[in-house]
């Protein structure tokens, strides 16, 4: 990874926050979890996702479909 990313990946992001930085729909975050590509932790009812889940995310070839 890149310094730039190695910056933003040091706490966990929300939904909106991932989908924000991988530039696509929130729906499609919600889609590669249900796909088991993702994987979020909870914070009550909120999903978050650490930086380890994001880099290893991207590092397996993660490819977002986008609907």
């Amino acid at each position: 990874m890149g310094n730039v990313q190695d910056a933003y990946l040091t706490k966990a992001k929300t939904r909106e926050e991932l989908a924000d930085y991988l530039h696509c729909d929130v729906r499609t975050i919600d889609r590669e979890v249900q796909r088991g590509k993702l994987k979020p932790f909870y914070v009550g009812r909120a999903v978050r996702f650490t930086p380890e889940a994001i880099s290893d995310y991207l590092n397996s070839g993660g490819e977002l479909v986008h609907a």
